[in-house]
């Protein structure tokens, strides 16, 4: 399947909330209640296409994939990550069929790129300990594990992704 990385628009949005509606249920079948309506929400979506920090995957007008691009420290808060400067992605979805197509790699690929080309020294994630999918798609991706860390938001697993 031909993929292509682009900003997102206002346009968007009902396309990236049917995303949301669609995993947010697919994560409800697995048992992992931890996204609902309230997080993440419209308004943060809206937020995120406005700052022009929304990433999409698409395939013609489909959006098959969504992230948000930060800057870690703002994000998670200082000494979160022990490297200045780490970028950060958050809120990353991909369409379940297309999860294990390339979908989710093409996706973060896509996002190390444009971070590496803007000069960041790499990247700092925070996944949630019960999204096991999740913690092995990083793993698989040479994302490096540090451990756990707890927030104002509950328990996460910090990952970082320095480049060369």
């Amino acid at each position: 399947m031909d993929f292509q990385y682009r900003t997102a628009t206002p346009d968007d949005l009902p396309e990236i909330l049917s995303l949301r509606r669609e995993v947010i249920r697919g994560l409800e079948e697995e048992g992992l209640f931890i996204w609902d309506d309230e997080y993440p929400s419209e308004p943060l979506f809206a937020e995120d296409i406005q700052g022009g920090r929304a990433r999409l995957l698409v395939s013609g007008e489909r959006v098959l994939g969504f992230a948000s691009l930060g800057v870690a420290e703002e994000e998670f808060g200082e000494g979160v990550f022990d490297v200045p400067g780490l970028m950060t992605f958050s809120r990353l979805m991909v369409r379940k069929e297309f999860r294990g197509m390339g979908g989710g790699r093409a996706l973060v690929g896509s996002l190390l790129q444009e971070l590496k080309e803007q000069g960041a020294p790499g990247v700092g994630i925070l996944v949630h300990p019960v999204n096991a999918g999740a913690l092995r798609f990083y793993g698989k991706l040479s994302f490096e594990d540090l451990g756990p860390i707890r927030n104002e938001w509950g328990e996460f697993v910090r990952f970082r992704f320095l480049f060369e």
